[in-house]
């Protein structure tokens, strides 16, 4: 493989980083933020994407590390999963009754909570779902590219 190429198969990073930690909201829907948990697993391909779109393709940079992750990923995913929340709840909410219809609207649902951000133990919620999130993208890269 040449050096600008990325590693084959290499997944996008929507939905299928979003995908493994799934599990963890639909169980436990109380103890996880759903928001962080997504933004926190596009964090890493999220910071990275200037670099990648200066070099012209993508791989792991700054994103794909602890430290980029703990200086970089963390407080622009705490903005991003705000931003996030905000335009769930200003979405219209879909009038079908189709699969498509019915997923829409229980993703703008589980997105648009947003009562007790404010309280302390929601912003450790918040926090620890983001940071999961975050950890998770990079467990998983660990073991799908070279």
């Amino acid at each position: 493989m040449k050096p600008h190429e990325t590693t084959p198969g290499m997944p996008m990073t929507f939905p299928s980083h979003q995908g493994l930690i799934a599990p963890l909201w639909r169980r436990w829907p109380r103890k996880f933020d759903v928001a962080a948990l997504c933004v926190g697993a596009a964090m890493p391909d999220v910071v990275d994407l200037p670099t990648a779109l200066w070099r012209g393709h993508f791989g792991q940079g700054i994103g794909h590390s602890f430290i980029g992750m703990a200086l970089i990923g963390f407080p622009l995913g705490l903005l991003l999963r705000a931003l996030v929340c905000r335009m769930a709840r200003r979405l219209t909410r879909s009038r079908g009754h189709g699969l498509l219809a019915f997923a829409w609207n229980r993703g703008l649902a589980a997105l648009a909570t947003e009562p007790t951000a404010l309280l302390p133990r929601r912003r450790v919620i918040i926090a620890s779902s983001l940071a999961l999130g975050g950890f998770s993208h990079l467990a998983f890269d660990l073991v799908s590219h070279g």
